[in-house]
């Protein structure tokens, strides 16, 4: 038996919630409780902060191994079969899918989302969930990008404009140059966008 804790909230001011904001089950997780293995009697419980406090209960199907029953203890139960398939791996074992229960659907997904309006379980594009990375601008992305390449290599400040940063002390530079030369073309975004250039006179 498990229990997790999550949120099943859509922040205001949202036309679709992000994939944080509502309560799932993955794949891993799923395996760590025994769900895929030979116990036919596994079952996980997942606790969903929605309502003051609603319970998720998952088990094999007695019918069906290749199924796992979700009972959603709100208002009452209802019963969600989920399906899962597997895909063998290029270096021997099995890959876990879960199918979304749509019937518009069926796609393989490692994830799946607790819709609370209607109740259903889904996979992100059917939820309408959406990653948070598509709500920043330009401008945000690239920023993010900058921080991100000042902290492979290892320096804690923007440099000089069109200067590759020092190379850290132990990285190779078969590391070194390919971080440093995203870095400058990054730059150089930014700077077109802060300071956009004149239109030539043809």
């Amino acid at each position: 038996m498990i229990s997790l804790r999550c949120r099943a909230e859509q922040r205001p001011g949202r036309d679709h919630p992000l994939v944080g904001d509502l309560a799932h089950i993955d794949v891993a997780t799923l395996r760590d409780a025994g769900l895929f293995g030979d116990d036919e009697y596994a079952t996980a419980f997942f606790t969903v902060a929605l309502n003051g406090g609603s319970r998720m209960c998952l088990e094999r199907s007695l019918d069906d191994p290749q199924v796992i029953e979700v009972d959603v203890h709100i208002s009452g139960v209802r019963r969600i079969p989920v399906a899962w398939t597997t895909t063998p791996c290029h270096f021997g074992g099995v890959r876990h899918w879960l199918i979304c229960p749509s019937a518009d659907c069926g796609r393989r997904t490692r994830e799946l989302y607790f819709t609370p309006n209607p109740y259903a379980l889904l996979c992100r594009i059917c939820s309408g969930c959406t990653y948070p990375s598509q709500h920043e601008s330009l401008e945000g992305r690239l920023l993010r990008r900058r921080a991100r390449l000042l902290q492979d290599l290892k320096y804690q400040r923007p440099g000089a404009p069109g200067r590759r940063p020092p190379r850290p002390h132990h990285m190779h530079w078969s590391r070194y140059w390919p971080l440093s030369t995203k870095y400058l073309d990054n730059e150089v975004r930014l700077l077109d966008l802060w300071c956009p250039r004149a239109p030539r006179e043809v």
